[in-house]
């Protein structure tokens, strides 16, 4: 998988969803489907995400997990705190899953608690292979 359908997959496990296409009232034109996030003012990273109205389904619109730690800040709440109940899947809670995977793709370069110092490709990536092990129709 590219990149950037990684960073389409995590915005769809964060919520994201591609809304239905409406009528702009002033000229009675159809307007194409957007992304929207179903928190009404979804603000991270700086900025409003998913409001704005394209001509056809904008990637742009979405968080960008890979190059931006408030997106990932946002990311991590999706993190599970409790133990999978699936003797198939690995006991461990998405969180601790996601500070191994941390320590696995930091290769232990960076000393004590990777998790601090990863950068937003880093923790992307980890995110999206915690949650694609997971899954049980697979990512």
């Amino acid at each position: 998988m590219t990149q950037e359908q990684k960073r389409i997959k995590i915005a769809e496990i964060c919520g994201w969803v591609i809304g239905t296409a409406t009528v702009n009232m002033r000229t009675g034109d159809q307007i194409a489907k957007r992304w929207e996030h179903p928190t009404e003012f979804f603000v991270a990273a700086g900025g409003l995400y998913g409001f704005g109205y394209n001509s056809e389904v904008s990637n742009n619109k979405l968080p960008d997990y890979f190059d931006n730690l408030n997106a990932c800040h946002i990311m991590e709440t999706y993190l599970s705190a409790e133990p999978n109940e699936d003797p198939e899947i690995e006991w461990f809670t998405e969180q601790e899953q996601y500070v191994m995977q941390l320590e696995i793709l930091t290769k232990s370069e960076l000393g004590l608690f990777p998790e601090v110092h990863a950068s937003a490709a880093i923790r992307a990536e980890a995110f999206f292979r915690v949650k694609s092990s997971r899954s049980k129709d697979k990512i």
